[in-house]
């Protein structure tokens, strides 16, 4: 049975929420940033800011001096993550399988559901309807038989304009007329693809053989073939559903210090452990994920073998996944941390509560039982700051 994917996508997806929070903002150019950073840089930007040559990731200071009537928001990722799962709740009237990528990025399984809503054209016109016109969202849809063709014909058009239907079996021929940064592999290996090959357009790297490509970047080269022609079989995995504890930040501004990272990441740990000790429970697996400024996405998990939710213990597992995880010279604009496979403590009677753990741990422990008498922010250690 041939899929039926379609990806909707919400352009600059802050801007659109914080215009349709405020009509004030509409029509002009609009910068979403941290504006009390003395460093903050742009988290997203509207089209009028774009044609002014405000980019994503630009330092605030510069976005300022170059497009002198923008308006700045700060940030609000309590709403953002409030308006995304309106939306995932309408497209889940739609299909069970829906996988949101990240915020105003859908993928929906329509496959084996013209019985019940008809042509996925029209299935897609009325999701879009539904999912952004109550919300005061303009949004662009397009469909193909993978996530990858799919999320470009999404990308090529403007908010409210036709639906892109890419035809089953002319995948390759779609992508052929586009820059290969279309591609979500060539932001690992850019700087020699294009760079040092000359190879810009999809149809040149399709031109490739197989076997030339695995040489030159080994495994990725498998990827990068298969992309170029259209070729995508992951299938749209909705949100795990199991228990966990997920804690982000969004960095106020965009790094590469792999200090400040640690500690960013170490305050991320207290956060979690914090969580974990008031549920009672400890994780067996925990998944690390970065977002560069470049929009490049990585995320690794491992299991955890020790038996704790205490933070010094967690946090061992955390920065061993981190710089697993952080091989680019790339800045980093947003961290998260994901405890899953959580499995309840096992409470036995001891005249020692310390007793079996290092001094690590124990201090780890004191921590703990001080902030759950006097709050969390009663005391923290130094490595926090």
């Amino acid at each position: 049975m041939v899929r039926n994917i379609v990806h909707l996508h919400i352009p600059a997806f802050a801007v659109a929420v914080e215009r349709a929070r405020s009509a004030k903002l509409r029509d002009r150019p609009l910068i979403v940033g941290p504006i009390s950073s003395p460093r903050g840089r742009v988290v997203a930007a509207s089209f009028e800011a774009y044609e002014a040559g405000i980019r994503q990731g630009m330092p605030l200071s510069r976005a300022l001096k170059q497009c002198r009537g923008a308006v700045v928001v700060n940030p609000d990722q309590q709403l953002y993550s409030h308006v995304s799962k309106r939306i995932m709740k309408k497209l889940l009237s739609f299909s069970p399988a829906v996988e949101p990528i990240r915020y105003g990025h859908f993928f929906v399984d329509m496959s084996g559901t013209r019985r019940i809503f008809g042509h996925v054209v029209d299935s897609a016109l009325k999701m879009r309807r539904e999912a952004t016109d109550d919300l005061n969202l303009c949004g662009t849809v397009g469909i193909a038989c993978n996530k990858l063709v799919s999320s470009v014909a999404a990308r090529i058009n403007q908010p409210g304009e036709y639906i892109c239907d890419v035809p089953w079996g002319s995948e390759s021929q779609f992508l052929a007329p586009f820059n290969v940064r279309v591609l979500p592999s060539v932001k690992r290996v850019e700087e020699t693809l294009v760079e040092d090959l000359n190879v810009k357009l999809v149809r040149e790297l399709a031109s490739i053989k197989l076997a030339h490509l695995s040489r030159l970047f080994g495994a990725e080269g498998s990827s990068l073939y298969k992309e170029a022609r259209g070729i995508d079989e992951s299938p749209v995995r909705p949100p795990r559903r199991e228990p966990s504890v997920l804690v982000e930040n969004i960095l106020p501004e965009d790094t590469n210090d792999d200090a400040v990272l640690v500690m960013v990441l170490y305050r991320l740990t207290e956060q979690a452990a914090e969580i974990l000790s008031q549920r009672g429970v400890f994780p067996r697996a925990v998944t690390v994920y970065l977002r560069y400024s470049d929009q490049f996405d990585a995320t690794r998990t491992a299991s955890i073998d020790s038996c704790s939710n205490l933070d010094s213990v967690l946090f061992r597992s955390v920065e061993d996944l981190f710089f697993k995880v952080c091989s680019r010279r790339q800045r980093v604009r947003y961290v998260s941390v994901e405890f899953t496979r959580l499995t309840p403590v096992e409470r036995q009677m001891s005249f020692f509560a310390s007793e079996g753990l290092d001094k690590g741990e124990q201090v780890s422990r004191a921590v703990q039982q001080i902030r759950e008498r006097f709050g969390s922010s009663a005391i923290s250690p130094g490595r926090a700051f």
